[in-house]
């Protein structure tokens, strides 16, 4: 087995509005980082050496192929989705003579995983012989999420939002797909009510139809950084772990500021006279005799508050 990863890096991510706005989906900051860097932590973990990313433009390639990864030992690729029809539908974005036939991790981008071994969950996935492989997570609001019912390490129930969980054990949208699979995903995947293509949804229709389909409880810590607040709650966890209290890059300049817990200020900043916690600073933010908690700061100036 020698997967090739897809991260999915489009859509119109309007809960993550007004950084969306500004930065790819995949490029938005975590701690200075861009988001997408923390699945490819992951995937270098697991020995992934191909990863394409999914983005929604022209321009949106441009930033992929650019970027600073020396770093990591992999090839990394841009496809555009231009129409965003759904996860199924970014997957269908590669082409057949590389994506077929191939064993295939897809992402989304705004799942980070923290600690844990995914190498576990590659090794239950070979062993199994399973279509494909679903790492879980304990989740308290199984209403809101995709939950899984496992029995040992089949998954014999994969709802979307149900309305009576049969679990907690959640989706964390890291989709392990063997060949079968990706085929089903590409030539008769399940449209949800909105119209698009889904990944969730085409896997729940194979496990009705008695199909194996793996998973386990991830033994690490899921992250979703979906929407600001979420955002900003990964920031403070991250931070946590590593026993600090703020991050303020070494080349930003703070003049006469308070700054509080889980505050990262990014780089070429300047601040006069600010007085902040909970707050995300993106590069280049000038900002004077302000103050914020629980909020965001894109490059241009603009505020998006955690609801």
């Amino acid at each position: 087995m020698n997967p090739i990863a897809i991260l999915l890096t489009g859509g119109k991510a309007t809960r993550l509005r007004p950084l969306s706005i500004e930065f790819s989906k995949g490029l938005i900051p975590l701690l200075n980082r861009p988001m997408l860097f923390y699945a490819l932590d992951r995937l270098c973990e697991i020995g992934i050496k191909d990863v394409f990313v999914v983005v929604r433009s022209p321009e949106e390639v441009i930033e992929i192929e650019t970027l600073d990864i020396s770093d990591f030992p992999i090839t990394l690729n841009a496809v555009i989705q231009a129409i965003p029809n759904g996860p199924a539908d970014a997957v269908a974005q590669i082409p057949d003579k590389i994506i077929r036939e191939q064993h295939v991790i897809v992402i989304a981008t705004d799942s980070v995983l923290f600690g844990g071994d995914l190498s576990v969950d590659i090794e239950c996935w070979e062993k199994s012989g399973s279509e494909a492989w679903l790492p879980l997570s304990y989740t308290d609001h199984p209403k809101n999420m995709g939950i899984a019912q496992l029995d040992g390490q089949r998954i014999v129930s994969f709802v979307e939002k149900p309305q009576d969980p049969l679990s907690n054990l959640a989706c964390i949208a890291w989709w392990m797909l063997g060949p079968d699979a990706v085929d089903r995903i590409l030539d008769d995947p399940v449209t949800n009510r909105k119209g698009e293509l889904e990944i969730s949804g085409t896997l729940s229709a194979m496990i009705q139809e008695g199909k194996y389909i793996g998973g386990r409880e991830f033994d690490g810590k899921w992250l979703d950084t979906g929407d600001l607040r979420s955002l900003l709650f990964a920031q403070s966890q991250i931070l946590d772990h590593y026993g600090n209290k703020n991050l303020i890059s070494p080349d930003a300049e703070v003049y006469r500021c308070q700054i509080g817990k889980n505050v990262v200020i990014g780089k070429n900043c300047v601040l006069n006279g600010a007085i902040l916690e909970n707050v995300l600073v993106s590069p280049g933010v000038k900002i004077n005799n302000v103050r914020y908690d629980g909020a965001v700061i894109t490059p241009s100036g603009k505020i998006g508050r955690s609801q």
